[in-house]
């Protein structure tokens, strides 16, 4: 009786929170907070006979932060045996091929995400960053086009992530895939929380651009776009190398937000050859030699702990890479450095941020 009180009790509050959308059902994920419950509307698109995604806040994993829009919203997970979750849903009016589309969501993850290792059977906090993937198709055996994908998801706070895309056929069904870094990444235990979704026909999208700027902007203006922005401007042999500087910046504040956030080591087992190569790079272009020793530390550390060959003192050493509370603390000021660049690089910066807005970007909260 007293669950059948909570539905109808659910079931009433979910039309007067749920905002409309003229493609998604239940596009805040109102639901039964509840480990693997799939919101209203949706259903569990999982290929490897794993447990379906969760509803959240229902206190399971550790999870009670608040939902953004409503009262519930939709966590998924990546797993360290090389699986991941997905949902979908057959959409109100099918996309149109040829048509341009703007998804947005309010994407978050937790510091907890307490549940077992599938490889080790060992309790593991599923807190890696991980990306939210978006899909096309006819049903949920008839997937065919990737529209786009976020970028990784490390903020503990709600922020707006957008994607614009062309539908290449007409799809009548949606999909929303978790994932790890890159198809290259080990699997790892990752999530993200996904709230407040949208898709919109491009041109009924509102326009949320802001001024162009100019050489008289500030610096602190400046470097405030440069964060904010994701651009999705088409890149081609004229103009690539207009980004390199605002790629660079974005990943090197994001290198320092999620290393304090999540420590150096997890980072460094969460990431690439490639990802952690190019971030040296990275840290290097900004002045942060400190930081890059660092960082090229512990990957040494890491990789002779892989082959089992590190010493006692090593040891000891990378112990207090995996936590943020006792790792060794670089001298470099990376947001007084990354703001010297900005200054050096003030001219080409204003370039790039003006014509990343002529094609599409978006402000994070």
């Amino acid at each position: 009786m007293k669950q059948l009180i909570l539905a109808l009790f659910l079931l009433v509050n979910f039309s007067l929170v749920a905002q409309e959308d003229a493609y998604l059902y239940n596009p805040s994920f109102e639901g039964i907070p509840k480990p693997g419950q799939v919101p209203e509307a949706w259903v569990n698109c999982d290929r490897f006979g794993e447990t379906p995604p969760d509803t959240h806040p229902s206190g399971a994993f550790g999870i009670t932060k608040s939902a953004y829009e409503g009262r519930t919203y939709l966590g998924m997970v990546t797993r360290d045996n090389d699986t991941w979750e997905s949902i979908g849903q057959e959409l109100k009016q099918p996309l149109q091929a040829g048509k341009t589309y703007v998804f947005k969501a309010q994407l978050a993850r937790s510091d907890r995400y307490i549940s077992h290792s599938r490889l080790t059977g060992q309790q593991a906090n599923y807190t890696i960053p991980a990306r939210l993937k978006i899909w096309g198709g006819n049903n949920k055996l008839d997937i065919k086009q990737l529209f786009g994908e976020t970028a990784l998801v490390g903020s503990q706070k709600w922020e707006e992530h957008i994607i614009t895309f062309t539908a290449e056929e007409s799809y009548n069904f949606f999909l929303l895939e978790v994932f790890y870094e890159s198809l290259e990444s080990e699997a790892y235990c990752g999530h993200v929380l996904i709230d407040n979704a949208s898709i919109t026909l491009e041109e009924d999208a509102p326009f949320s651009g802001e001024e162009k700027l100019d050489e008289t902007v500030s610096l602190e203006v400046l470097n405030n776009r440069i964060k904010e922005l994701e651009c999705n401007a088409n890149v081609t042999e004229d103009n690539q190398m207009l980004f390199v500087k605002p790629t660079l910046i974005s990943n090197v504040i994001t290198f320092d937000e999620l290393s304090q956030e999540m420590g150096l080591l997890p980072y460094v087992q969460s990431r690439s050859v490639d990802n952690l190569t190019a971030m040296i790079r990275n840290l290097e272009g900004v002045g942060a030699k400190q930081r890059a020793d660092q960082l090229k530390e512990v990957i040494r550390l890491n990789m002779k702990s892989r082959e089992g060959d590190l010493s006692k003192e090593e040891v000891e050493l990378l112990k207090l890479y995996e936590d943020v509370k006792t790792q060794p603390v670089a001298k470099d000021d990376i947001p007084q450095l990354v703001n010297q660049f900005i200054e050096l690089h003030k001219a080409e910066l204003i370039e790039a941020v003006n014509a990343c807005e002529d094609n599409f970007y978006f402000l994070r909260d």
